[in-house]
């Protein structure tokens, strides 16, 4: 792997807030180079994130690696670095233990800055009604269980 080097694993922080925020639902989930999760990966972990997304005709999460260290809960921007890349690798999904492919063939570095606490809060509204509209469409649906993507 190449690609940009962090001074450490701390994200960045964001004074905006992008039109569609994700929410950090589980982070440090280690990954694995082969489907017997066997090989890990080392220095990087996966991440599952929640677009804050209500007008998406699919309610998908999406799991991405990364090598910074971010916190559940949090507020991030979407942003890959594509010098940093991985192949098809596999984890085990936190919620069912069972073992899944991250992603179909090639994956880009989360490197998406985290929305500072000030703007979170100066925005608050907006992304309670963005939780609202999101939980109303999650229960309109046969399954309350957003996808994996």
């Amino acid at each position: 792997m190449s690609g940009k080097q962090y001074d450490d694993r701390t994200p960045p922080v964001s004074d905006e807030l992008p039109v569609v925020p994700h929410r950090v639902i589980h982070t440090g989930i280690a990954f694995y180079r082969d489907e017997g999760c066997q090989d890990q990966v080392e220095d990087a972990h996966i991440m599952i994130v929640e677009p804050l997304d209500p007008d998406d005709a699919i309610h998908e999460l999406d799991v991405v690696p990364t090598k910074l260290d971010y916190q559940q809960g949090q507020l991030v921007h979407f942003q890959t670095d594509h010098h940093i890349m991985w192949d098809a690798c596999w984890f085990h999904n936190p919620v069912t233990g069972r073992i899944e492919k991250a992603w179909n063939v090639v994956a880009a570095s989360f490197v998406g800055a985290v929305i500072s606490q000030e703007t979170v809060a100066k925005h608050q509204r907006h992304i309670d009604e963005l939780d609202a509209r999101l939980a109303k469409k999650k229960g309109a649906t046969a399954s309350s269980a957003p996808t994996i993507n």
